[in-house]
């Protein structure tokens, strides 16, 4: 466990120590990937930490965690009865808010109808997770459907990378279904695609979740922007109606 540079958390916790592997366009530049495939820092079968497992245990104050950012927690190669001993763990400290967020929403899903999960929520009552799905494009939007179908206290979706202009708008013949609705989505985080292979992101791909997000009433965070070519992190060099970070 560590703090971050995140801006939307104060700390990350990797209680698995994994090999992670691409499943859509926004893995193809993943720098968690790259820098394994450079340093081989990762074992090839994952690992159950379980000192980084129990290290939270020892965190009074608090706080909003990420988890297992490096990776992800429903990752194909990770056991559900590692997944449940994770849970155990956010289940125990209720002073933290605890955000997973997962490009496999099939499996989450499986995962939180297992007998296991209800049980776990019903000794606990586990009412601090954020739930999450990656969203870089029109063509994962299907994961927010996915995401929908878990009972969660909040539900949050990350369009990082952003990688195309997006419309929560989805036709369902007779009617159009908004994916963005407050009492559905309570936040939408956006951000560039970062380091060397990185591909544009335009502003006004941007501005349309914006202002789609401001409509439906969800708040938005926006984490860094493509500015002259440029990753910026500084508010003060983005135009003024895209320094949003609204926090849930």
């Amino acid at each position: 466990m560590q703090r971050t540079k995140i801006q939307y958390l104060t700390h990350t916790w990797n209680p698995v120590a994994m090999k992670c592997t691409p499943v859509s366009e926004g893995c193809r530049n993943c720098w968690s990937i790259a820098m394994n495939k450079r340093f081989k820092n990762k074992p090839d079968k994952p690992e159950l930490l379980t000192k980084e497992l129990v290290a939270l245990l020892h965190l009074r104050k608090p706080a909003i965690i990420g988890v297992q950012f490096m990776g992800d927690l429903f990752h194909e190669s990770v056991p559900f009865d590692w997944i449940d001993q994770v849970m155990h763990i956010t289940a125990m400290c209720s002073q933290h808010i605890f955000k997973i967020l997962t490009k496999r929403p099939n499996r989450m899903l499986e995962y939180f109808q297992s007998p296991s999960w209800a049980e776990i929520d019903d000794s606990y009552r586990a009412n601090n997770l954020h739930l999450g799905v990656t969203v870089e494009n029109q063509d994962n939007l299907w994961r927010i459907d996915k995401l929908l179908d878990i009972r969660a206290v909040k539900y949050f979706v990350s369009c990082e990378p952003l990688l195309s202009d997006i419309n929560f708008v989805v036709k369902c013949p007779p009617y159009f279904q908004p994916l963005l609705r407050e009492d559905r989505i309570s936040q939408v985080i956006i951000g560039c695609e970062s380091g060397a292979k990185r591909r544009p992101c335009n502003l006004e791909w941007v501005r349309s979740i914006v202002s789609q997000c401001k409509a439906a009433g969800v708040k938005v965070f926006v984490k860094q922007l493509d500015i002259d070519g440029k990753v910026s992190h500084d508010m003060n060099e983005w135009p003024e109606d895209l320094r949003l970070q609204e926090r849930i």
